[in-house]
């Protein structure tokens, strides 16, 4: 079945819109994470953007920086690592 169709109320997280503020919060998105390895790449998941509908359970997404102006998502990434001085970290 193609991802997306067919969807059951009890597949999508309720609170997602709640979620997502929170997580954004504090400077940090979702990006959806697809079957096929090649387009989990930085590049791609850019060209995707931020996971914008209903999070669902059994869906895999990733945490990443919020993009600053004009920054692509490898350059968020070492901004992060620089600031923290490690790799891009969630601390909440």
């Amino acid at each position: 079945m193609a991802k997306g169709l067919n969807k059951h109320s009890e597949d999508i997280f309720v609170a997602s819109g709640r979620l997502r503020n929170i997580i954004e919060s504090h400077g940090w998105t979702l990006y959806e994470i697809v079957d096929d390895p090649e387009k989990n790449e930085l590049l791609d998941l850019q060209g995707r953007g931020p996971f914008q509908g209903a999070y669902e359970f059994g869906t895999d997404y990733i945490f990443m920086p919020i993009l600053g102006e004009d920054e692509t998502l490898i350059d968020t990434r070492q901004r992060i690592m620089i600031q923290q001085r490690s790799g891009p970290a969630l601390d909440i």
